[in-house]
């Protein structure tokens, strides 16, 4: 079973890796009744203009990207009172409140543990879930992608039923001893002769360098310390989307400074890795001499995954 833990869907934690949830809650009525306590999906992301127009789906491809959308009877707060449960958003060690559970074959296989926010604990009753990104999300909900991959990778040829539950979820009271909120079923169809193309599809690697200057990545590497309070990186790459390195200058054409971008593979105290980029620059010394890297600024928007550990070479 792989179990994924402590991420957030609003405000998401330490490294803003998103939730396997999305907020959803611009919501229609009628449709919310008729799915009330349901997961639906389909091959593409679902919202309340495209749900009738017969995109949902039942089974998929094994090359299939696979989205859905959760609809609770109330919200999770409500059913946190049934259950006469409390939840702490003060609390510095636990934060998640639910789980999305995954089962192939009648096995749980995947479950992710996250947090919903205050507002959507207390409000929300419609989800979007992501199963199988497609190549535009794939590195942005990459722990769904590699889960997916990993699980799916080892699964015999022909059909496979698959059923997605989300739960409650309390420290001490383990949701799988309440029914779900939501549920729902699909069956994939897995053809062997395409595993390889699969697993190119769902799985997540590091980009692609476009400058090679080992020196200067050491340097990144030594600037890239404090980059985030627990995250120790392991390997930097500089991905300078010119493919060449950028000069701050003077009035006079003089070079002040060389400026790059540079992705930076962080390992966490617990094991995780973790893409991140930045923009860091080196002042000039004269004579195409350069000082010690320095951190510019974080891209938050850039580059920011999660990536399997044994995949950093």
């Amino acid at each position: 079973m792989i179990c994924k833990k402590f991420k957030s869907i609003v405000i998401l934690l330490l490294m803003t890796i998103p939730s396997s949830l999305v907020m959803a809650q611009n919501t229609n009525m009628e449709i919310h009744e008729k799915y009330a306590g349901d997961i639906v999906f389909a091959r593409e992301k679902i919202n309340f203009e495209n749900i009738n127009n017969g995109i949902l789906k039942d089974n998929f491809k094994l090359l299939s990207s696979i989205y859905g959308k959760i609809f609770l009877k109330k919200p999770l707060a409500d059913y946190y009172e049934d259950f006469d449960w409390t939840y702490d958003y003060n609390d510095e060690k636990y934060k998640y409140n639910f789980s999305t559970v995954i089962y192939i074959d009648g096995k749980m296989e995947i479950k992710w543990l996250d947090e919903l926010s205050r507002e959507a604990f207390n409000k929300f009753t419609a989800f979007d879930i992501i199963i199988a990104p497609d190549e535009k999300d794939k590195m942005r909900y990459s722990e769904q992608s590699s889960d997916w991959k990993n699980k799916i990778s080892m699964l015999s040829e022909g059909k496979h039923e698959i059923r997605v539950e989300m739960r409650a979820e309390n420290i001490s009271k383990p949701g799988l001893m309440k029914d779900p909120l939501a549920s729902g079923d699909f069956s994939l169809q897995v053809e062997k002769s395409k595993m390889d193309e699969f697993r190119r599809k769902f799985g997540i690697r590091l980009p692609e360098a476009t400058i090679i200057a080992p020196e200067v990545e050491e340097g990144v590497l030594v600037a890239s310390k404090n980059m985030y309070n627990g995250m120790t990186p392991v390997k930097a790459i500089i991905i300078e989307p010119t493919g060449q390195w950028q000069y701050s200058r003077d009035i006079e054409d003089n070079i002040l400074s060389r400026n790059f971008i540079a992705a930076v593979v962080l390992k966490s105290f617990d094991g995780d890795c973790f893409v991140k980029t930045a923009r860091y620059f080196q002042e000039h010394k004269g004579n195409y001499q350069f000082d010690d890297v320095r951190m510019s600024e974080k891209l938050e928007d850039y580059l920011n995954y999660q990536i399997p550990c044994e995949n950093i070479k």
